[in-house]
């Protein structure tokens, strides 16, 4: 396993002490961190990331087809209509005003629904391109729980691009909105609100971090 840093590596059950900016405390947390990386995760047993691994490897087919149905059957469709509503406003106000003035005002809209479609039409092929690495952390998770939870987390927060603390989940409380619209906008990726399959194999922390006041091996007697 020490041939292959990047898959397996070392890990270490430990007490961190993390000073917390909303209730102006150190509050105490035990977390396994990861050695190389010194990123600390959640203090699961090895049998409940199994069972999550495993869960992951039944869903990821699933929703890798919905997240390219959605945007092939309904987000490029609409965006398309913004596009064709858009030019017909302004073939219809071109005996109105200047035409200069309808171009000038019009680059500027079409140019974000031109942007808008795009990104739809790449998320439809998307999925293809991350769901084979995804596919094999989980399944390296049945064999070696905690490795196979970092990479999982490794690949996810590349492929999304953005952190997970931004997933609609984690932020459903802090806007007027229902819980339904802030998931649909998470599968667009606006507003940089996103849709992580496993938010809870991500870092929790990293022992470098300033907010990481101390640490120490935990002691493990079996």
């Amino acid at each position: 396993m020490e041939a292959i840093p990047f898959i397996f590596r070392s890990w270490q059950k430990n007490e961190i002490k993390v000073y917390s900016e909303k209730t102006h405390k150190n509050i105490d947390y035990i977390d396994i961190v990861d050695l190389n990386t010194k990123n600390a995760y959640r203090d699961e047993p090895k049998s409940v990331i199994r069972g999550k691994c495993f869960n992951l490897l039944c869903y990821m087919s699933v929703c890798t087809i919905f997240r390219m149905s959605w945007n092939l059957f309904l987000q490029v469709p609409f965006d398309f209509s913004k596009i064709v509503v858009h030019l017909s406003k302004d073939l219809f106000s071109i005996t109105h005003v200047k035409t200069c003035d309808v171009a000038k005002n019009g680059l500027v809209g079409f140019s974000k629904e031109l942007s808008d479609l795009s990104e739809d039409i790449i998320n439809v092929v998307r999925p293809l391109f991350f769901i084979l690495p995804l596919e094999f952390a989980a399944f390296l998770g049945l064999y070696s729980p905690y490795d196979g939870r970092a990479l999982f987390a490794k690949f996810e927060k590349f492929f999304i691009g953005v952190p997970h603390q931004k997933d609609f989940r984690r932020i459903v409380h802090d806007e007027k909105l229902s819980y339904f619209r802030i998931f649909f906008r998470a599968l667009n990726k606006r507003n940089n609100v996103v849709y992580y399959s496993a938010f809870c194999f991500q870092p929790l922390c990293n022992l470098k971090d300033k907010k990481v006041v101390s640490f120490k091996p935990v002691d493990e007697k079996n």
